[in-house]
Order: structure tokens, then sequence, then C-alpha cells
């Protein structure tokens, strides 16, 4: 198993990364942080017969990176009832290398699996967190992404979570089931 951990907060150690790190903390993960980069959003050149424009922001070196590893964590804070922007710019441009011949991107994700920790603060926590959680299990639908597990934590100021023992226990649970899946693929 070859992991790489994505943080999509604008923040540094927020909830979602701190619930992240319960995740990987015995566990050799890669860490992307989004908020590293400042990639620009796609222009919707989806129909047109030619290729999408380049952006020279330095995302599909990221994007490049990315694809290398089987499978991903995606620590996610609930912004306004869905993903944070750098995130969502990150999945829109997705779009721009599906027609790309080289990249093979939607070839590339089959099968890859994914686990998202997310955090909110609002209640109904399940239903705060719910819109986010379908959209990207449409996401991972339509790429060919497996969303295998989703681990949902309280949170508001940095260090929240830490006081949601549900989450905590959840967290070191999918520890475990890691470990285990990465024991088993070097077998």
């Amino acid at each position: 198993m070859n992991l790489l951990t994505i943080y999509t907060s604008s923040r540094r150690n927020g909830n979602s990364e701190q619930l992240a790190k319960h995740v990987t903390a015995t566990i050799n993960t890669a860490e992307l942080f989004l908020s590293d980069f400042s990639f620009q959003p796609i222009k919707d050149q989806r129909h047109s017969r030619q290729t999408f424009d380049p952006i020279h922001d330095g995302y599909r070196d990221v994007l490049e990176t990315f694809l290398q590893y089987d499978t991903y964590l995606f620590a996610i804070p609930v912004y306004w009832f869905s993903m944070p922007a750098q995130l969502k710019i990150f999945i829109d441009r997705w779009s721009q290398y599906m027609r790309d011949p080289q990249l093979r991107l939607k070839d590339q994700l089959t099968g890859k699996k994914v686990y998202l920790v997310v955090t909110a603060n609002d209640e109904p926590l399940e239903q705060i967190t719910a819109p986010l959680v379908q959209q990207f299990d449409l996401i991972c639908n339509f790429i060919g992404l497996e969303l295998v597990e989703v681990i949902i934590g309280k949170g508001n100021k940095p260090g929240e979570v830490l006081e949601d023992h549900t989450a905590l226990q959840k967290a070191a649970e999918l520890n475990k089931k890691l470990l285990n899946r990465a024991e088993a693929l070097r077998k």
C-alpha cells in the first residue's frame, strides 16, 4: 500500500489534519498540503474540439505525484456545508487532464482506494457532513475510485476534535485496518 494523505484545510494543524494524523500515526504516508499551492480554477473547455489551454501553476506536477499512490486519505474540514475551495479546484482540474492521452487520468485512478476524515462543528454532525460525503462518493464513482470509509469528527477551534473520543476510536480502528491492508499486500 502506497498512502498519500491530502490535507485540504486552509490552515495547518486544524481538526481534520489532527484527526488524519491519528489515522496515520503508525503508518508510512506521504503528505500533500493543498494550501501550499495556488492552483488556478479551471477554464471549462470540455466541449471545445481542442485540448484545454495549459495553465502554468504547478498543478500537473502535483497531479503526477498524486497519481503515484494507490491509496488516498483526504483530511477535509467542512466549509459552508461543502469541501474547501482548494480541494474543489484540485478536483475540478481533473477535467483538464481526463482528455490528456499521455496522462490517462481516469485509467490511472480507477480502482484506487479513498478514505475520508471529515470534521465539522454544527449539529447534527452527520446531516451537516452528508452533502460533502455524498459529493465525494459521486466523484469517486464517476472517476473509478473506491470510497472505502469515512470518519466524521467534531471540532471547530484547532484541537477540539481531540475531545471527540468516538472519532479518535474510529481513527485508531482505521489505522489498524490500513496496517493490516499494507501487511497483506506485502505478502
